[in-house]
């Protein structure tokens, strides 16, 4: 069976049953009452539309499959040529040299905690997947102007979900239309490379945004806990956003500075500091908002909301948050 016919047959499929995806006439029905997803405790909202985020992402991935294969039988017929023969016009094998992959590695020197030699092989299938990907979407627009191709299935849209906000660190106006929420860990490698998209997209909407931070704990103990514990002590003392960018800028040593490198380094009063460090209800503060990631089906970091609805990163944090800021304003 030809690959565009096969692809057919799974988007026709997919279709049929796109209503299982997008729940919007209802979940189910109980003494005459229809009761949607919104009436369901917050995992559980954040449980479907994760799903409905992965059907989303295969459905959009094999239709695009079968967009491309169906132009290329297409066009093999008008210019009486063969599908292999234009898939490598349109699909020529990436040039991935060592200068273009020494360039992608200097670039990612400071989220990448190894050598070059080490990773080279990561780095040369990760541009090779980029390159790809570039090719694929060069010609989906050029499909989509000449044959007025549109992907259909709607994308699913977030639950809205209320979290605590009071006694987290803030930064931004109180008056920001918009509310960025992170929950991270300071031990996290994602995290740390996160910040500097989240700084870029602060200064780009100034005053309209604020970012919130909230503790999520990849581990139980150990630095993760002591970091989270340290953060939130220095908060009360005014000093956190000093705190998140000690860390981030060098996040191994981080994880081994005593309290009172801490207090040197970021001026804190050093019997506050340690009294909050040792006060349980610090470390209480902590695990019950990662115990509020958890309730709403959190299991890594970094996890961003924005106005209460949570954002799927998969094509990247910085044009995913950027699209979200833009879409509430």
């Amino acid at each position: 069976m030809p690959r565009f016919l096969h692809l057919n047959i799974l988007i026709i499929l997919i279709l049929q049953n796109i209503s299982c995806a997008h729940p919007s006439e209802g979940l189910y029905s109980y003494n005459n009452t229809t009761y949607h997803p919104e009436s369901l405790p917050g995992d559980s909202q954040q449980q479907i539309y994760q799903a409905q985020q992965e059907y989303y992402n295969v459905a959009l991935r094999l239709t695009r499959e079968a967009i491309v294969e169906r132009y290329l039988a297409e066009e093999a017929i008008n210019k009486k040529t063969t599908v292999e023969k234009l898939r490598q016009q349109y699909f020529p094998t990436p040039a991935t040299d060592e200068k273009a992959l020494k360039e992608m590695y200097k670039k990612n020197k400071d989220k990448i905690p190894y050598s070059y030699l080490l990773v080279k092989g990561e780095i040369k299938n990760l541009l090779t997947e980029q390159i790809k990907a570039q090719q694929t979407n060069k010609l989906i627009k050029q499909i989509e102007r000449e044959k007025g191709a549109k992907f259909l299935i709607p994308k699913p849209t977030p639950p809205s979900t209320q979290l605590k906000t009071s006694g987290y660190p803030v930064k931004g106006p109180s008056s920001a239309k918009v509310t960025i929420i992170e929950f991270g860990d300071f031990t996290c490698p994602n995290c740390q490379a996160a910040k500097k998209p989240l700084q870029s997209l602060l200064k780009k909407y100034g005053s309209s945004t604020r970012l919130i931070w909230k503790y999520f704990l990849l581990h139980d103990k150990g630095p993760s806990v002591k970091l989270a514990i340290k953060g939130y002590c220095a908060n009360k003392q005014n000093k956190f956003w000093e705190f998140y960018n000690l860390v981030f800028n060098d996040q191994m040593a981080a994880m081994w500075k005593s309290s009172a490198k801490f207090v040197k380094d970021l001026k804190l009063d050093k019997k506050t500091f340690l009294k909050c460090l040792n006060d349980k209800a610090s470390e209480q503060f902590v695990r019950n908002s990662h115990a509020e990631a958890k309730n709403i089906a959190i299991s890594g970091t970094p996890t961003f909301f924005v106005n209460g609805k949570r954002v799927n990163y998969s094509q990247g944090i910085e044009e995913a948050l950027d699209q979200a800021i833009a879409e509430e304003l």
